[in-house]
This record gives C-alpha cells, sequence and structure tokens, in this order.
C-alpha cells in the first residue's frame, strides 16, 4: 500500500480520477480545496447548513498569510448515493465519528 505524504498529495499523479472527500471540517475543506485548485476532479461531502452554504455561496477560505478570501465552487453533495462512484475517497472525520460514515456510507462507492 503506497504512502503519500501531505507535501506530495496536491500534485501527485495517482489522483487522476474521481475523489471524494468524506468530511467538511476544517480539514476537509481545506483537503477538497487544494485539489480542486490543483485541477484534480474532486468532490465534497457536506451535510446539512454547511453544506448548503457551499453549495450555495461556493467555499470560502480565508488564508492565515493574506487578506484576501478565496473562493472555489467545489461539487458538493450531501449523501453517497448507490449509483455514485468514485476512485479515491478521503475520510476526513473528527475521532469518535465513526458511526456517521456508517450511516451515510451504506454501500460500497469505490469502483
Amino acid at each position: 500500500m503506497p504512502i503519500f505524504y501531505h507535501t506530495c498529495l496536491y500534485s501527485a499523479s495517482f489522483l487522476c480520477g474521481i475523489a471524494l472527500v468524506f468530511g467538511a471540517g476544517v480539514l476537509g475543506c481545506n483537503l477538497a480545496r487544494n485539489f480542486f485548485c490543483a485541477g484534480k476532479d474532486v468532490t465534497l461531502l457536506a451535510r446539512g447548513a454547511w453544506g448548503e452554504s457551499i453549495q450555495k455561496n461556493g467555499l470560502r477560505i480565508k488564508d492565515k498569510f493574506s487578506p484576501r478570501m478565496s473562493v472555489s465552487r467545489i461539487p458538493v453533495v450531501t449523501e453517497l448515493k448507490a449509483e455514485d462512484k468514485y476512485d479515491v475517497i478521503f475520510v476526513v472525520l473528527r475521532y469518535g465519528t465513526s458511526d456517521l460514515m456508517r450511516t451515510t456510507a451504506k454501500t460500497p462507492n469505490v469502483g
């Protein structure tokens, strides 16, 4: 099993298919935004009001070192459907929230 470090993830040629970032917290949003900005085919799974906000307004991230706000129109889904297929799924969840993944991801979606 290959190991990828965060410094090579965003420009890595291994991600040439469709990716899903499962989790729209701070880390998940940054991961999805960085893949998106690198031209990768990425979708973000975000639920509730936060998911609706990203769908409506785009993913807005303020850079710590710059006064500007980046806005990325990343595709967002609120649930996994049986017909959804991804080449890779990045699970970015807080410790203790694995029940959320079990209830949301009822079927295998990696093909």
